[in-house]
Formats: C-alpha cells, sequence, structure tokens
C-alpha cells in the first residue's frame, strides 16, 4: 500500500509566506473566495499550518489588513525622509503613497478602509499599528503649521480634510473604467491630477500674508 505524502508545516518563515501567499489570492479571488487551505496551498504548506499563527479566515483577513497598514506608513515614513524640510513635497507624496496602495492593492485598501474594518477587533498595538499612517500625515501638517508653511488651527482637522479628499481620489479612479472616462489611464496622467488636486487642497490650508 503506498503512504499518502503529507506536505510538512516548516517553512523559513511561516508567517510570511502566508502573508504574501494571502495578498495574491485576495487580490486574485477576493474575500469571498478566500480560504486558509487555499493560502496554505499558495504558501507550499500542509493546510494545518496556518493555524499555527491564525485562529480562523477572519485572523488572517486582520492581518492583511495591518500589513496594508505598514505599508502605507513606511510609504510616508520614506517620503519624510526624502524631503525633510518641505513638508508641502511630504503632503503631496504621501497622497501619491496612498493612491498607489490603492491602485496596486485594491482588495487589501478594502480590508483598510471598507465596511468590513469595522468589524475587525484591533488590540491596542494593532489599533496603533493601524493609526500610525495617519498620525504621520497629522505630523506633516503639524511641521508645516510650525514651519509657517500651512495655516493655523486644529491639526486633527487639517489632516482629516488632507486624507478625506485623498482618499476620495483614491477610490474614485482605482476602477479603470473611471480613468479612461476621465483620461487619466495612463500613470503620469494620473499623477499629474493628483498632483493637482492636492494643489488646490494647499491653497486651501497654506498660509497668504
Amino acid at each position: 500500500m503506498s503512504e499518502t505524502i503529507k506536505k510538512p508545516y516548516h517553512h523559513s518563515n511561516l508567517y510570511q509566506a502566508l502573508l504574501e501567499a494571502g495578498v495574491r489570492l485576495l487580490e486574485e479571488k477576493g474575500v469571498n473566495g478566500f480560504s486558509l487551505r487555499e493560502v496554505a496551498k499558495r504558501a507550499g504548506v500542509s493546510h494545518a499550518a496556518p493555524y499555527r499563527h491564525f485562529k480562523n479566515k477572519s485572523e488572517l483577513l486582520k492581518a492583511l489588513a495591518l500589513y496594508g497598514f505598514r505599508k502605507l506608513t513606511e510609504g510616508i515614513q520614506a517620503v519624510v525622509e526624502a524631503a525633510p524640510e518641505d513638508p508641502e513635497t511630504q503632503l503631496v507624496e504621501s497622497a501619491q503613497a496612498y493612491v498607489e496602495l490603492v491602485m496596486v492593492h485594491p482588495a487589501i485598501a478594502d480590508l483598510m478602509f471598507g465596511d468590513r474594518s469595522a468589524d475587525m477587533e484591533f488590540c491596542d498595538p494593532e489599533q496603533a499599528i493601524a493609526m500610525n499612517s495617519f498620525s504621520g500625515l497629522a505630523n506633516i501638517i503639524a511641521r508645516g503649521q510650525q514651519a509657517g508653511v500651512f495655516i493655523e488651527g486644529e491639526t486633527l482637522e487639517l489632516a482629516i480634510t488632507a486624507w478625506a479628499q485623498v482618499h476620495g481620489f483614491a477610490l474614485l479612479f482605482r476602477s479603470s473604467q473611471k480613468r479612461e472616462r476621465f483620461g487619466l489611464e495612463t500613470e503620469p496622467a494620473l499623477k499629474l491630477q493628483l498632483r493637482k488636486s492636492c494643489e488646490m487642497l494647499l491653497t486651501g490650508i497654506k498660509r497668504t500674508e
């Protein structure tokens, strides 16, 4: 009698492998076509291996949302480091990082900001991860205020306004049909329109004196 050969759960970095496989599956199949079994298959591990880190599908989806928040935070930090003395550039380039995340990983963005996000219960450290990207934006605006570049006022209110405008832009144009309808089907055209939108935002929060 031939023996059934089972895949071992061992992996050099099982958690990371599951996240990467989860990202690919989620983008291809969406939440309804997402399962731990399929993620394990794509990661090349046994069907039981994911349960070493995630007790169910919802836990892995939450981890993927946190993955998205980390990527966005890293993008904003990179922008700040690249232009440390220029809050205007930081604001515009942070907007670009946000839009790129939504364009490249729309299903991840849905987990982060869509209706399903309301059902995710984050512990305190996870909540901090989820808020880091917004805190990065608020810090950019605060530094701009301190430098006399942006208007005085409640930093939180200005940050929410900026976030909402960029979020709306990203959601509106993540559909290829919408981009084509407005003549923004190429990446340069989309980036130019985003920059113009950010400049209009800046005219509203920059000091005029």
